[in-house]
């Protein structure tokens, strides 16, 4: 391959990785304003798992990449714990009722 044709591929590559770091950082970034909270079921859990997934998690996640794993309670606590860590907007009960809604929809 050409050295100039190497060269537009580097800078091609290095401007998609930006253009997605800049987005993904700047979505993930906690705001002042509260996040009002999440469409409830009437049924038991009183949250919904499935709002809040599509809520929170697709800030800076597609639907599909946010759902792309699967495990028990402990591994998908683990994974939104960290997302929390890097910004996600959950309060306790919203927390518990997301990773209830993922062990059991994507074990």
């Amino acid at each position: 391959m050409k050295l100039k044709t190497r060269v537009i591929l580097l800078l091609l590559a290095a401007v998609t990785i930006i253009l997605i770091t800049a987005q993904c950082t700047s979505s993930a970034t906690p705001t002042s304003a509260p996040i009002p909270p999440a469409n409830t079921q009437p049924a038991t859990t009183g949250l919904d798992g499935k709002t809040l997934l599509q809520d929170r998690c697709t800030g800076c996640h597609t639907l599909q990449r946010a759902v792309s794993g699967s495990g028990n309670a402990a591994h998908w606590k683990s994974v939104v714990d960290n997302m929390i860590k890097n910004g996600a907007q959950l309060n306790t009960d919203e927390e518990t009722a997301l990773v209830n809604y993922l062990a059991q929809t994507y074990p």
